[in-house]
């Protein structure tokens, strides 16, 4: 959305703001907006902060060297000190920390949301649903086939459980390498 400023006054109107101030007149695809006493504010990017802690909010424009104005921005806190309406106190330094961790507890589950996601495509990707049931009649009868995949699927889950403890995002579970036998294998040395 184009901003402008009004060069007499320094006030700042949006585009439509101004269209409804000149509501009465028609105006061409590029409008000379220095006609009407305004000059053309360009963005300029955010400065960093502390997306939890902090925001940014816009604050006057400034002429540049180049002639062209410019928005600038200011870093606020977002916290501050308060009584409630019990009459406690709350500290900003304890709405901070408590956002702070709400958003850590949110990228951890994200996190490992994510790990276990990538861990069950992995196997499964290979090993539909149905062969978990033969897999488990082999393991039970000790045939190697089947004892094979179930380590397989065993390093996979163990990877799963080393990163989920270590804060990994190695979302790759390519270490495991491909299902050692296939279904039909399986199949046959069950004899089904």
């Amino acid at each position: 959305m184009t901003q402008l400023i009004k060069l007499d006054n320094s006030i700042v109107y949006t585009e439509s703001e101004f269209r409804s101030l000149h509501k009465d007149t028609s105006f061409p695809a590029s409008i000379n907006y220095a006609e009407f006493g305004y000059a053309v504010v360009f963005p300029a990017p955010q400065p960093e902060h502390d997306l939890v802690t902090q925001r940014t909010q816009a604050i006057a424009p400034v002429l540049t060297v180049k002639g062209t104005w410019e928005q600038r921005w200011e870093v606020v806190d977002v916290y501050t000190d308060y009584t409630d309406e019990q009459g406690v106190l709350r500290t900003k330094a304890a709405q901070e920390a408590t956002a702070v961790a709400e958003r850590f507890a949110v990228a951890e589950a994200v996190r490992i949301a994510g790990l276990w996601q990538a861990a069950h495509d992995y196997e499964y990707a290979q090993i539909s649903g149905s062969a978990i049931g033969l897999i488990t009649m082999g393991v039970m009868q000790a045939k190697p086939k089947c004892l094979a995949v179930q380590g397989w699927i065993k390093s996979i889950w163990t990877a799963y459980y080393l990163r989920k403890g270590n804060g990994s995002t190695d979302t790759s579970f390519a270490m495991a390498g491909p299902c050692p036998h296939s279904m039909p294998e399986l199949m046959i040395e069950l004899g089904v």
